[in-house]
């Protein structure tokens, strides 16, 4: 074959770019979960004082030192200018690329217009947002660069290109494609992270004061610590600002309703909520907007429009235990005690180490009148709060179902 020929049917080559500091104990997990799909792997260390440019080196990566400059774009742009593939794939230490994410980015590059994919990434420890959006996989192109201090992007960059060469295409992963622990208190320092985060948005800010995305990140840190003031100024600015970005102003509308609810301003926050889930965005993004506005609706009575909220955000994969849970104590207040009993079955399936749905199922069954069952269910219960070493709620569960007599004493 000529070398012409050769060029023409070579397959795309992938690499991995990461920026990195003190990463030497999450490192490999995320190489390791990327070797399946790449070919080449960037590493870029901003100041490690530990083994994690070693470890990159002998784990495959070329490593390059970038002095820190309280700014990540920098630092990401830094680390695209050593990437000599024709895909980027962009992971932070502290993420890891899930499986079934390989083939079907594999199948989304075979699109030869294709510019970049939005991949959804799941915030473990997250409780207000367990799901989110982000452009982490991208063609190699000298218009796409990062821009952000903190929150740093592509998509300023992609939607530039777009309007200058029509033809490009952003699509949407749609299996779950990173598996985020960055908001987890067990792997990270939040306060810390917490403490960078406000000065790098607040620097950010600075520079660029009508930037919606970095106003509504910096609205929900001060909603974080419990400053309402600062968190209600900033969100309603960010709203004001209307970005065009669903993403953007989804994170807006969400994070204002919740100042909102704060405030015990109810009507406020089930109108930002219903903003935000008429939103174009997959419906495990809308999820937390929609668990809220199912909260809320129970707390004012309506409960039908409560259970089809609540019916919706079950309907994709079964990983948000509070849903079931909610929809479970719905279907229990209208009666339907059959439907409830299903429902935390469903919550027990999805993750049978959790203690409160084997809990709510013993009410449940208790008032159906199966009582043999209820007891099965409220001793499950106890025994996982004991294995969460949750001593005292396994107690007090115990010792109040005895004075009630719905358990024996010598259980």
């Amino acid at each position: 074959m000529a070398r012409s020929d050769a060029a023409r049917h070579k397959k795309p080559a992938i690499a991995l770019c990461m920026i990195v500091r003190n990463e030497a104990t999450r490192l490999a997990q995320c190489i390791g979960s990327v070797r399946p799909l790449v070919q080449e792997m960037v590493v870029v260390d901003t100041g490690s004082t530990d083994d994690t440019p070693a470890l990159a080196g002998r784990l495959g990566a070329r490593v390059y030192p970038f002095a820190w400059q309280e700014d990540f774009a920098a630092a990401r742009n830094f680390a695209l200018q050593q990437v000599q593939s024709d895909w980027v794939l962009v992971l932070d230490g502290d993420e890891r690329l899930l499986p079934p994410a390989i083939p079907a980015l594999r199948r989304l590059m075979r699109q030869p217009n294709l510019l970049a994919v939005i991949l959804r990434r799941q915030e473990l420890g997250a409780t207000q947002s367990p799901y989110s959006a982000v452009t982490r996989f991208f063609r190699r192109h000298p218009a796409l660069q990062f821009h952000g201090i903190y929150h740093e992007s592509i998509d300023d960059s992609v939607a530039a290109l777009q309007a200058q060469e029509p033809h490009w295409q952003v699509a949407h992963l749609e299996p779950t494609a990173i598996k985020h622990y960055g908001y987890h208190p067990l792997y990270t320092d939040l306060v810390a992270k917490a403490q960078r985060a406000e000065r790098l948005l607040q620097s950010h800010l600075q520079k660029f004061p009508q930037d919606a995305y970095a106003l509504a990140k910096l609205g929900a840190l001060c909603l974080s610590q419990d400053q309402l003031p600062a968190a209600l100024e900033h969100l309603e600015q960010a709203v004001a600002l209307a970005d065009p970005r669903p993403a953007v102003r989804f994170e807006s509308l969400y994070h204002l309703a919740l100042v909102q609810e704060a405030r015990a301003d109810r009507p406020a926050a089930q109108a930002l909520y219903e903003a935000a889930i008429a939103l174009p965005l997959h419906p495990l993004v809308l999820l937390p907007a929609q668990f809220n506005l199912a909260l809320l609706s129970q707390e004012t009575g309506a409960m039908a429009k409560a259970i089809a909220l609540l019916t919706q955000v079950v309907a994709p994969p079964p990983d948000y235990l509070p849903a079931y849970l909610a929809l479970g104590q719905a279907y229990k207040i209208t009666g339907n005690l059959t439907a409830a009993i299903a429902t935390y079955e469903r919550a027990i399936a999805q993750d049978p180490s959790d203690p409160e749905p084997y809990r709510n199922l013993g009410v449940a069954l208790f008032h159906k009148g199966q009582s043999h069952l209820a007891q099965q269910a409220w001793q499950r219960a106890i025994e996982a709060y004991r294995f969460q070493g949750k001593t005292e709620n396994a107690r007090e569960l115990k010792d109040r179902l005895q004075e009630l007599g719905l358990l024996a004493r010598d259980w």
